[in-house]
């Protein structure tokens, strides 16, 4: 049914296009049945009846989604975005930082 949808889709393009484009009367007949045909697809689907699911069939599908859904963030490994330095490290590196601002601030061989 996709593939006569698709086909009758592209037939009313082209053939309105030409009729446009054209103003030949053939092209309109064509791109109307076409038309035609496309809603009667349209109905075709709607009497078509939905597959309704029980209700404990649907409370058991979505517990059971529900399940493989925690289970598989059980399994992903919590890893940290930004690893955790101690204060004293910390400490270091920001006196380091300093230390050579400073240096390259007060530098007594450069030419001023």
């Amino acid at each position: 049914m996709e593939k006569r949808f698709n086909m009758l889709l592209n037939d009313y393009r082209d053939n309105y296009i030409q009729y446009k484009s054209n103003g030949n009367e053939r092209y309109k007949s064509s791109y109307e049945s076409a038309q035609t045909a496309i809603e009667n697809i349209f109905k075709e689907i709607n009497t078509i009846p939905a597959k309704t699911l029980d209700n404990s069939e649907l409370e058991m599908k979505l517990i059971q989604e529900n399940d493989n859904r925690v289970g598989a963030e059980m399994r992903v490994p919590t890893i940290p975005l930004v690893q955790q330095y101690s204060h004293t490290t910390q400490y270091i590196v920001i006196g380091s930082l300093a230390l050579v601002a400073l240096g390259l601030t007060f530098n007594p061989w450069r030419n001023v």
